[in-house]
């Protein structure tokens, strides 16, 4: 099979709003392993939602390492379907 790996750098300003959506979609075999660095700065709020739509002949691993300054606020919501 196939192996990804993938990298994402999120800063969320001050007082600054965000929300992601991410989407994965995918076929066949394969091993998609990420690896997110987020940084929240004072009073700042960031929804992360990540949408994993791959086959159950794949396999995905997550490691999130989340940074939140005085106010700030990290919402995560995962949801898995087939």
């Amino acid at each position: 099979g196939t192996m990804f790996m993938v990298r994402t750098a999120i800063h969320v300003g001050k007082n600054a709003r965000v929300t992601i959506i991410e989407d994965h979609r995918g076929s066949g075999g394969f091993w998609k392993n990420r690896l997110s660095h987020v940084r929240i700065d004072e009073g700042g709020h960031l929804t992360h939602v990540r949408i994993q739509r791959d086959p159950d002949t794949a396999v995905y691993t997550q490691t999130t390492n989340v940074h939140v300054a005085a106010g700030g606020c990290y919402e995560a919501v995962a949801v898995y379907t087939l």
